[in-house]
């Protein structure tokens, strides 16, 4: 088992039942969620309302300063293909002739947003607004949704508080003939970003979904280490729709990055070292402290091409040892049950974890490709290949090669 130092073991606890760092709106409910307002003030925590007291539905609050929405819709689709198709906009647009016809025919649902919250990793230079544009524009890219605009949504609130009468996420979305209610949260860790919706279908108040959406973060400024946070909340926005709505196909007639599907996060962890003394050394062996973090380096720059799964770089990975109080992380040794528990949390859902073992023709490499169940690995696939030669490149080739072979990428 790995042994990771950390401040204080006995300050970690793991209770039976499964809690997440990023749960949002976990007991969602008209009563107690939608009070239809944008906090200024950013939540402490990655925890999401987990503590919310009940809340009174008729406090019902937005800016009265409000950003083009317009604007930052074309702002995200000017920055979305200047970092990320490279293309025109109307190549990168949805198709209308790959429609099908019932998606032509079928009236789009109407969403209400009632709520943006924020994590405390969030900087300051991502609005209410640009939220609100990003859910826009990945509604209509759809071909299903659509949000009804902020300057309707303030103007009934308007109308119901003039007539007096209860301004409630429901009453609103009654004027409206809105379909769901949503509230949106944003959370970051490192460089990844995550968006959770929430939503109630107007007609059935019962009926509660949720969906999740990451996006890795690419793009930074050259002033200061601030992300550009616009096309990839775009991304991570398409993605927890697609999942809300269960429908991992929402956005398979659309082009270029606005193609978009569901993603399960994936760490890359510990590939264990197994030496063998009747062999002779080898430097990757004597060297694991440094050549595990290469290595698992080289299956990360891999794996974050599969389309599949939201794969957390080292540096966001290692955060999370970081927030639990571990000093070290041993990228050499099998992971522990509370490392596994850690991940959790985070709701991580697949893990890459291997061994590379010394042999008499030279050193063996075994990947494997593993669902994280509460404190075990359940391994889906494996994938082994041969190391001739004590050379690192050698390495990274063939860590590259399985990791292709395990996530079944295009081969070279």
């Amino acid at each position: 088992m790995s042994k990771m130092s950390q401040k204080s073991n006995s300050s970690l606890s793991f209770p039976r039942k499964r809690e997440s760092i990023f749960t949002c709106h976990s007991e969602l409910s008209e009563e107690s969620i939608f009070s239809l307002s944008f906090p200024r003030k950013r939540e402490s925590t990655f925890t999401c309302h987990s503590e919310r007291s009940e809340e009174s539905i008729s406090s019902l609050s937005f800016p009265l300063k409000r950003e083009s929405v317009l604007t930052n819709i074309l702002f995200i689709v000017i920055i979305l293909l200047t970092f990320l198709s490279g293309g025109n906009l109307f190549s990168a647009t949805q198709d209308s002739s790959s429609q099908s016809p019932l998606m032509m025919t079928k009236p789009m649902e109407k969403i209400l947003l009632a709520k943006i919250t924020f994590g405390r990793f969030i900087d300051s230079s991502v609005s209410e607004s640009k939220v609100e544009a990003a859910l826009s524009l990945a509604s209509e890219l759809s071909g299903k949704f659509k949000l009804i605009p902020g300057e309707l949504r303030d103007s009934a609130v308007a109308e119901l508080k003039q007539q007096q009468a209860v301004t409630s996420a429901m009453a609103v979305a009654g004027k409206l003939n809105a379909d769901k209610i949503f509230v949106v949260t944003l959370n970051r860790l490192q460089n990844i970003l995550r968006v959770d919706i929430s939503c109630i279908q107007v007609s059935s108040p019962e009926v509660k979904l949720h969906g999740k959406g990451y996006a890795h973060l690419h793009y930074f400024k050259e002033a200061g280490d601030n992300p550009v946070y616009d096309p990839m909340i775009l991304a991570a926005m398409q993605r927890a729709l697609a999942d809300c709505v269960g429908d991992s196909l929402l956005y398979e007639h659309a082009s270029g990055p606005f193609r978009v599907f569901p993603t399960s996060s994936m760490v890359v962890g510990a590939i264990e070292f197994v030496e063998d003394s009747k062999f002779p050394e080898w430097e990757i062996f004597s060297k694991k402290v440094i050549m595990s973090y290469d290595l698992i380096e080289s299956v990360f720059e891999e794996a974050k091409n599969c389309q599949d799964y939201a794969v957390y770089d080292v540096g966001t990975r290692d955060s999370m040892f970081a927030m639990f109080g571990y000093r070290l992380v041993e990228n050499y040794r099998p992971p522990a049950i509370e490392e596994l528990k850690m991940y959790e949390k985070f709701e991580v859902k697949y893990y890459i974890s291997g061994l590379i073992r010394r042999v008499a023709q030279g050193a063996e490499l075994e990947l494997y490709l593993s669902y994280v169940d509460y404190n075990k690995l359940s391994i889906i696939r494996k994938e082994k290949g041969l190391l001739q030669d004590d050379n690192i490149d050698a390495l990274r080739s063939l860590a590259r090669s399985l990791t292709k072979r395990l996530l079944m990428l295009n081969s070279e």
